[in-house]
């Protein structure tokens, strides 16, 4: 088998043994997904990756002991492997997602609730395994250096010109722009035009997101309501799906 056909390697960390065989299944099924060690602790799964350095690492937050906050800070970020943090959607379990992608995580997903264990098998099949190989093509060392700033273009295309001259800033993050996006944000000035944010993110997720954003910037973030307007000095960021 070629590199380029090998499949991604995955560790999947949590403390429920019921759902790392669920992860374990459902990634197993896809041919380009091989999960090579399960940990029901951090300290085991710091252990692993000493010895066997997986592609990614789905890591769940609230474990006892270490804790996946603690073992992605000390661990994850530090080797570069780009982590999945496997959460709750309730209030505590978003704030903590939000704060694990500010620390070095790549994605984050919501843990399956309330569906029959055979349609969570086939939501899962088609969702985790996308992003998990989404998730392994991230360069963590881009990632984790400051925004780049852009190469200028040798001959700019200017738009058409229109009568409005309003103005309205536009921003878009996939996988692992979190930090970006942090960044660019928190450079803008309390008087910049309307700023409209979107941001790859499971819905439950990007209300503590807006809140963190508004928290550590000049202009206002919140989550935007269908069919509010862009406003000046603000950056409404759009509800997941």
């Amino acid at each position: 088998m070629t590199r380029s056909a090998a499949p991604v390697t995955v560790l999947v960390v949590d403390d429920s043994s019921f759902f790392r065989r669920f992860l374990t299944r459902t990634l197993g099924a896809d041919p380009g997904i091989e999960v090579i060690g399960e940990a029901a602790s951090a300290e085991e799964a710091y252990d692993f990756v000493m010895v066997r350095r997986p592609d990614v690492i789905t890591l769940d937050l609230e474990m006892p002991g270490l804790g996946g906050m603690e073992f992605l800070r000390q661990t994850t970020a530090r080797l570069r492997i780009p982590t999945i943090v496997v959460s709750s959607t309730t209030q505590l379990g978003a704030r903590r997602s939000i704060e694990a992608l500010e620390a070095g995580a790549v994605d984050v997903m919501p843990k399956p609730q309330g569906v029959a264990p055979g349609m969570m098998d086939t939501i899962a099949l088609a969702t985790i395994a996308a992003r998990v190989r989404a998730v392994a093509q991230v360069d963590m060392q881009r990632m984790q250096t400051s925004v780049a700033v852009a190469a200028p273009v040798s001959s700019p295309v200017l738009a058409t010109p229109v009568l409005s001259r309003e103005w309205v800033i536009a921003l878009g993050a996939s996988t692992g722009g979190v930090q970006a996006l942090g960044t660019v944000l928190q450079a803008l000035p309390v008087d910049c035009p309307p700023v409209v944010i979107v941001q790859h993110m499971p819905a439950g997720f990007t209300e503590a997101f807006a809140r963190r954003l508004n928290a550590t910037c000049a202009i206002e973030v919140r989550e935007a309501p269908t069919g509010r307007p862009a406003q000046p000095r603000s950056g409404p960021h759009c509800a997941g799906r």
